[in-house]
């Protein structure tokens, strides 16, 4: 179940056989039988509609399109009801992605994610005890969470790039409280049941303004990381090619004037969220928009970003694939490259591609690069790169590990990167500081090659004062000729 605000008692109502809503289709229109989850991230969609049905004069119906939203949270009653051919298509995220591809393959129902709605951008994270100020602090105490979610898949990723031994992960895994959901495991930490907890707003919110709790971390930080995308069937892709492009053209259309300023927003009491979603029906129009920033509305660039090769969907598919593989679930980060694709989107180049001024430029400033300085990574694992002595020069074999680390900093964007310098003790006290300096630079200007916004980055040469082994054996003195990258969360 994947819902934003804990809700008790949620009914889905069925109302025709096998769980779809049956309408008769209007002559001459498409219709597409469509599931999503309680999430705001998906709020363009249902704009685009009018609702879970095609509201007369919608952008949909506008098109041509006519749209059936069931409201399914149950993951397995979505992906069953897709298996069955109840379901065009279906909302999910790339965490859940992984799991749901391989079953789809498995079944010989072929299935793309062909477009993005939006990343989590706040909405989701880790919560502790105020005495809890790091990932590393997380040895030995008890996590609530859901598993097979998004909250476990994002734990596990903040674990793995910590500088917790394998020995205190898994004791971290043995101490896990697991919940039915997130919700859940927000409830149980602030009931006093656990020590943190994976969890969604607005638990996050109230750990901000809670004595003695803490957001440990959050996608605010780790932006591109849980991506909500729409995962089609092939065959109706192919049978119905002309519903797939309205569609997209359609929600990027509500993407677009929901980005604008101010929003070009055609239902001011949001009526199409307040009766789709049970989450939203009683809250006041000021309590729904505060929900907004926690789901990071993507448009056509930034979908071209996220479904090109290589690009940050199969990057993330990757990631968590290994994640769920490595606790011995069935997943496979090989099938990446098969389980999207932007062919529909990219047909909408004309009409979208010179799109951009809705949505601002993230900029970082010289203030809070400057306060990064002194801010406690996110990770407590530094990437560590070697050089020879007396050079500023990175090595061909290195590049493959600074590589990672630009995958790491694309799905964490909102980040500011420290790049520290270092010398041994005997390569010249007099030219150490600049030496250590040259190579911060060295690994800064590739990470500026590979795309990385130069904003985001800063460089301290710290000459030979930060050794992490004695300088008196050579040994040492290879360890202590390095830079080390680190990961600081932008304080807004």
């Amino acid at each position: 179940m994947r819902k934003r605000l804990f809700v008790v008692g949620v009914v889905v109502v069925f109302i025709a056989s096998g769980g779809v809503l049956a309408q008769p289709q209007a002559q001459g229109r498409e219709v597409l039988n469509l599931s999503l989850d309680q999430w705001i991230g998906w709020r363009s969609i249902l704009m685009a509609n009018g609702g879970l049905s095609t509201k007369r004069g919608s952008i949909f119906d506008r098109l041509g399109l006519t749209v059936n939203i069931k409201n399914i949270d149950d993951n397995d009653t979505k992906l069953n009801a897709l298996l069955a051919n109840r379901l065009d298509a279906m909302g999910s995220t790339i965490q859940r992605y992984t799991f749901e591809f391989p079953k789809l393959q498995r079944a010989r129902v072929p299935a793309k994610m062909i477009f993005v709605t939006n990343t989590s951008s706040g909405g989701d994270g880790i919560i502790a005890k105020k005495n809890i100020t790091s990932i590393e602090d997380l040895a030995g105490k008890r996590v609530a969470l859901a598993r097979f979610t998004e909250a476990q898949n994002l734990l596990e990723f903040a674990m793995m790039h910590s500088a917790l031994s394998q020995q205190e992960i898994e004791n971290i895994r043995s101490r896990i409280v697991f919940t039915e959901d997130a919700g859940k495991a927000g409830e149980i930490f602030f009931a006093g049941h656990a020590d943190a907890a994976a969890t969604w707003q607005p638990f996050l919110s109230q750990a901000q303004s809670t004595p003695g709790a803490r957001i440990l971390l959050d996608t605010k930080s780790i932006n591109n990381f849980i991506i909500d995308g729409i995962i089609f069937r092939e065959d109706y892709m192919k049978a119905h090619p002309a519903a797939v492009s309205r569609f997209i053209q359609g929600t990027l259309e509500a993407t677009y004037a929901l980005l604008a300023t101010p929003p070009r927003e055609t239902d001011p009491k949001y009526l199409y969220l307040v009766n789709s979603f049970p989450m939203v029906a009683n809250l006041k129009k000021s309590e729904i928009e505060s929900m907004f920033p926690d789901a990071a509305l993507s448009d056509y660039h930034d979908n071209i970003t996220y479904l090109a090769r290589n690009g940050l969907a199969e990057q993330v598919f990757m990631v968590s694939s290994r994640i769920w593989k490595g606790l011995g679930e069935s997943a496979n980060p090989e099938l990446a490259g098969v389980a999207f694709d932007s062919s529909y989107l990219r047909q909408l180049e004309r009409t979208f591609g010179s799109r951009g001024k809705e949505k601002p430029k993230f900029t970082v400033t010289a203030d809070q690069r400057q306060k990064a300085r002194t801010d406690t990574p996110i990770f407590g694992k530094p990437w560590t790169i070697h050089f020879e002595s007396g050079s500023a020069t990175v090595a061909a074999k290195d590049l493959g590990r600074l590589e990672e680390l630009v995958i790491l900093a694309r799905i964490a964007e909102k980040t500011i990167i420290q790049i520290e310098g270092n010398t041994d003790s005997v390569e010249g006290v007099a030219t150490s500081q600049e030496l250590s300096e040259k190579r911060a630079r060295a690994v800064a200007q590739h990470l500026q090659s590979r795309g990385i916004d130069p904003a985001r980055v800063v460089v301290v040469g710290n000459g030979a004062k930060k050794p992490v082994a004695s300088n008196d054996a050579g040994a040492g003195r290879a360890k202590n000729r390095r830079v080390d990258l680190l990961l600081k969360a932008i304080v807004w």
